[in-house]
């Protein structure tokens, strides 16, 4: 399927949008100053995704959330783990030199990314009119800071990824947010902006 550039443009629109409303939760959460980047749309195969996750190597702690409804897919917030960690104990203004997280600090980062993965989804939601639902995010302790492991969006052969950048720049904090679907669940969304 070719994907227009009326629904590209679509596409990376709601995404900026549901950023830009993530950011602003994430702000107040923290009472700090956020800053997004543009986000870029990729489209890739199999092969592609996992040169571009391998070219990411590092030590990361990721917050998964799986996508379901009319879209099929999944959002992730990742930190390198150092940041994320910087990230937890500024929420839970703690100081810390352990790089280890305990069940209070996961369950901490589990929130902030189903805050902003949830703010995003939404602006799918309210913007286009897709009906989606989310499970619980699960945290993950990664070498990348997207998890390809067997899943509903990764058993396909092409996908595309809305991909930013949130920096918290008071605390040298950056991290990476993807929303990844399967390419082939791109035609829903095709329709539905053919008739907005």
């Amino acid at each position: 399927m070719k994907i227009s550039e009326e629904l590209q443009d679509v596409i990376t629109e709601v995404f900026h949008i549901g950023v830009g409303r993530a950011a602003a939760a994430l702000s107040e959460m923290l009472n700090l100053m956020i800053e997004i980047e543009v986000p870029t749309i990729l489209f890739m195969n199999h092969a592609d995704l996992e040169q571009y996750v391998d070219k990411l190597q590092g030590e990361y702690v990721c917050i998964g959330q799986n996508i379901r409804g009319e879209l099929e897919g999944m959002g992730t917030l990742s930190f390198p783990l150092d940041n994320g960690k910087t990230l937890v104990d500024k929420l839970l203004n703690v100081t810390s030199t352990k790089l280890e997280f305990s069940a209070v600090e996961t369950e901490a980062i589990q929130e902030v990314g189903n805050i902003i993965i949830n703010a995003v989804g939404a602006a799918f939601d309210n913007v286009i009119g897709l009906e989606l639902d989310y499970d619980v995010p699960v945290v993950s302790f990664l070498d990348t800071p997207i998890p390809i492991e067997p899943h509903s969006t990764t058993q396909t052969n092409f996908y595309m990824i809305a991909t930013t950048s949130i920096q918290i720049v008071d605390f040298d904090i950056e991290g990476t947010l993807n929303l990844m679907f399967a390419y082939s669940n791109l035609e829903v969304m095709e329709q539905i902006v053919k008739n907005l």
